[in-house]
Order: C-alpha cells, then sequence, then structure tokens
C-alpha cells in the first residue's frame, strides 16, 4: 500500500518537501491504528475539522485581506470559519426547537383550537353502511 501511495505522489506536486510531507500523513493514516494526542488538542483539532467546510467557503474573501502576511491570513480564515460554523450551528438549533414546539395561542391565532361544536357529517366510501 505504501510503495501505491508513493508511486501516486511522485512529482505530483512538484515539490519534493510537499510530498514528502503528504507522504508522511497518508502512512501515518494507514498505519497507524490510533494517535495519541493531548485532549486539548483534540478538541482544537474536531473544532477545525467541523469548520473546515466553511472555512474552505470563506477563506478566498478572507486571505487576500492579509496580503504578504500567510500566517495571519491563514489563521484569520480558520478563525472565520469556525465563527460561521458556531453560527450555523446556533441558527439551526433555534430553528428546530422553534419547529419542534408546539405554537402558543395568542402567537398563532389561525392554529387555536376549534370551539365545540356539532360535527361535520361523515363521508361514506362504497362498500360501507350508508353508501349510496
Amino acid at each position: 500500500m505504501t510503495a501505491v501511495l508513493i508511486v501516486g505522489l511522485l512529482s505530483y506536486f512538484g515539490s519534493t518537501p510537499r510530498e514528502t510531507l503528504v507522504l508522511a500523513g497518508f502512512a501515518l493514516l494507514i498505519w497507524l491504528p490510533a494517535v495519541r494526542c493531548p485532549s486539548a488538542l483534540a478538541v482544537v483539532a474536531g473544532v477545525v475539522a467541523e469548520a473546515s467546510l466553511y472555512t474552505y467557503l470563506t477563506h478566498y474573501q478572507v486571505y487576500p485581506l492579509f496580503g504578504g502576511n500567510k500566517l495571519t491570513g491563514m489563521v484569520a480564515s480558520i478563525a472565520v470559519g469556525v465563527a460561521l460554523t458556531a453560527a450555523v450551528t446556533l441558527l439551526r438549533s433555534q430553528f428546530r426547537e422553534r419547529r419542534l414546539s408546539p405554537p402558543e395561542s395568542a402567537q398563532a391565532p389561525g392554529l387555536r383550537s376549534a370551539p365545540p361544536g356539532p360535527r361535520s357529517p361523515r363521508r361514506c366510501h362504497r362498500g360501507e353502511a350508508g353508501w349510496r
């Protein structure tokens, strides 16, 4: 498996240090069943991983704002992605709670229960008693 990986990455990026780094990362993913790390690092990695979609979608707008300072641009892009993920998660949970909770009659007058009254006549279907 590692040989296939080496052949696949050979001159893929055109940069030997980059190819070596990617090869090392993939080899670790393939051959190590688990990687131990401090719990704080695992939490940070989880937050960044969860925010990866929004980081990717917004980094084109954020990264160029920092010009030549690549590290600051990268950190800012990740921070915007994390903030946007938190905002979307909060909005989704509020929407879900609002959708699942029953409306109060004062808030939704059209959904009030109908006053008790005579029942409407039941329609009979073919094959039932009372069908004409």
